[in-house]
Formats: C-alpha cells, sequence, structure tokens
C-alpha cells in the first residue's frame, strides 16, 4: 500500500510492473506469510487443533456436513489468502506474455499455497506451554 499509495488490489498489482514488492519489502513478505499461517491455524500455529487437545480441538463438535464445510472453508481461506500474497507481493498476474495472465496467477498461487502446506510436514509442532509462554 505504501509503495503503490493506494489500496486498490488491480492499482498495486499494476504497479509491480517493473519489480516485485517482494525483492523491495521482503519484511513485509515475510510478516504476510507468517500471519497467514497464523491465520489457518497452521503449524506451529495449530495450537486449537494439536493433537495433544482433545480429538481435534474446537472441530470435535461438527460431524458429517458441517466437518466437511469446516475444512473447505479452511482450504478456501488457504487459497484466497496464498492469492492476496502473489497479488501484493508476486505480481499478481503480470509476467511473461507467454502465459495468459489468468494462468500465471493461478501458477504464483498454487506455489504460494505449496509453500505455506510445506510446514505441515516439515516442522514439528511446538509444545503448548512453549508457546504460551513466549
Amino acid at each position: 500500500v505504501i509503495l503503490s499509495g493506494t489500496l486498490d488490489i488491480m492499482k498495486v498489482v499494476v504497479s509491480q510492473e517493473g519489480i516485485w514488492y517482494i525483492l523491495l519489502q521482503p519484511i513485509g513478505a515475510i510478516v504476510f506469510f507468517i500471519a497467514s499461517l497464523a491465520e489457518l491455524e497452521r503449524i506451529p500455529f495449530d495450537l486449537p487443533e494439536a493433537d495433544t487437545e482433545l480429538v481435534a480441538g474446537w472441530v470435535t463438535e461438527y460431524t458429517g456436513m458441517g466437518f466437511g464445510a469446516v475444512f473447505l472453508g479452511i482450504y478456501i481461506k488457504l487459497y484466497a489468502l496464498s492469492g492476496l500474497f502473489t497479488a501484493f507481493f508476486l505480481g499478481g498476474w503480470l509476467g511473461p506474455s507467454f502465459l495468459p495472465p489468468e494462468l500465471w496467477f493461478l501458477l504464483k498461487t498454487f506455489f504460494v499455497m505449496t509453500v505455506m502446506l510445506i510446514p505441515r510436514g516439515t516442522m514439528p509442532r511446538i509444545r503448548i506451554d512453549l508457546m504460551i509462554r513466549a
């Protein structure tokens, strides 16, 4: 927002035509990425549904379609936050001319989604007492 001078996402993307904001604002990109992981309750911020909790944390109260709807909502939020990261820091749909802009945006978004999903298999869960103390 500061670099582009506007809150309009389309204008933010267009203002990244020369250089992506992830190169100009790496700390902002890291903070946005970590905040997205926390919002999605992904490892290491998954205390509400940690294995040490009863069954699956707050999701225990849902069954059947409600359970499926909760997880569908979480993955929709994952796609939305990945799309916002792509728009704010990776130039959105701007890219080489040999790919259509829609495909370029989807490729960047799926790359960000993959990077957001990697910690689940590679990072250990932080113990609850350590997270509360920190």
